[in-house]
């Protein structure tokens, strides 16, 4: 390659290259441009669903009385299943032989 053909060669990647990184800063703008596009709609949309929860009348539920003399069961003494068995209970089992 002769001294012209090498520049020639080297203008040519240049104009490339410098065509190559215009498409990834356009690539890059636009899709800024989508994001903030998406962030601005789905904050629209946060505050419409606001504004209609603000606007919606809330209904007064009637509180229904309780009747507060509930009977409570006298507590119970625990472990009165053993203390039936006074008994001793006989062996079931035979003894075993050697």
């Amino acid at each position: 390659m002769d001294k012209i053909e090498k520049a020639q060669y080297q203008v040519n990647m240049r104009r490339v290259k410098v065509r190559v990184d215009a498409k990834l800063i356009l690539a890059s703008a636009l899709m800024f441009i989508v994001q903030e596009a998406q962030r601005a709609s789905f904050e629209a949309m946060q505050m419409a669903m606001e504004t209609q929860a603000a606007n919606v009348p809330v209904a007064e539920v009637p509180v229904s009385k309780v009747d507060s003399s509930m009977e409570v069961d006298a507590p119970q003494a625990r472990g009165t299943k053993r203390e039936a068995e006074d008994e001793p209970v006989e062996m079931n089992k035979k003894a075993k032989t050697g």
